[in-house]
């Protein structure tokens, strides 16, 4: 509900990645994020030089609507609901899989990724060794 504009979005940015212009439409929308309206998305994939008339198609027709809406609820299983979320973590043994370690919601300062980082590795420095 914070971001209602969010998903149609999400869905341009797919639908950019089918031109090979994934990132510099993830891009755009990060740097103009009150212009995410049907059309603005148009124009941003016209300053793309992507094919509009092909974008227009794609994003009209809700062709990635269904992977959008199944990222939606992946990321609700995780206890997700905003952005940024980032999940901190090791990889299973046979490399599928991600065993979560810390959740760091919101924008944090260095350290406190570290931290997180270096209790998923193992290699954190125990509070009592600490300067």
């Amino acid at each position: 509900n914070l971001h209602p504009q969010a998903p149609k979005a999400h869905e341009a940015a797919r639908c950019a990645g089918e031109q090979g212009k994934y990132w510099p439409m993830h891009d755009v929308l990060f740097d103009k994020q009150r212009a995410l309206g049907v059309e603005d998305l148009a124009n941003h994939a016209q300053g793309l030089g992507l094919d509009v008339a092909e974008f227009r198609k794609c994003v009209d027709g809700g062709t990635h609507a269904a992977a959008v809406h199944a990222d939606q609820a992946e990321a609700a299983r995780f206890g997700i609901h905003g952005t940024p979320t980032f999940l901190v973590g090791r990889t299973e043994p046979d490399g599928t899989r991600m065993k979560v370690t810390t959740t760091i919601i919101g924008a944090q300062p260095f350290a406190r990724f570290k931290e997180a980082i270096e209790a998923a590795l193992g290699t954190a420095t125990p509070p009592e060794a600490k300067p």
